[in-house]
């Protein structure tokens, strides 16, 4: 099976030794698994959890975005995932993250003095460095 982590930045993940994935949509977590059915979902910001063939498992922190599953034309699996934010947990500084939320969370704590713009850029701020907080936590 194949994943694709796609941003507007670059591709941040990609493997086709997968065997599994755990993602977290909007109607919950889900795992495909190969020949899974052809798949719509939002995504929610939350952790992926990878397993490799090899039995490895990585974890990768994901903003909100789009999944697709696919069936490729040797009936393989494609997942591809495009999100605004994704990192793997293996290469966050968790002190780096755990300031940037601190500093979203002060910021919120006078949504008055902030634009209807600025108040949802930050609470997605927020989500996602509660993400990289709960991937980094899983290595």
């Amino acid at each position: 099976m194949k994943l694709q982590v796609i941003t507007i930045a670059e591709t941040t993940y990609s493997s086709d030794n997968v065997t599994s994935c755990t993602i977290p949509t909007a109607a919950g977590e889900i795992t495909v698994l190969n020949r899974h059915i052809p798949l719509i979902s939002l995504v929610q910001p939350g952790v992926i959890k990878v397993v490799h063939k090899d039995n490895e498992i990585e974890f990768l922190a994901i903003s909100k975005g789009l999944l697709e599953v696919r069936t490729t034309a040797d009936n393989d699996t494609e997942i591809v995932i495009l999100a605004d934010q994704a990192d793997r947990a293996k290469s966050l500084d968790m002190s780096v993250v755990e300031r940037a939320r601190e500093r979203a969370k002060q910021a919120l704590e006078k949504p008055q003095t902030l634009s209807e713009t600025e108040y949802r850029n930050l609470v997605a701020d927020l989500a996602m460095q509660e993400a990289r907080i709960k991937a980094g936590s899983r290595l």
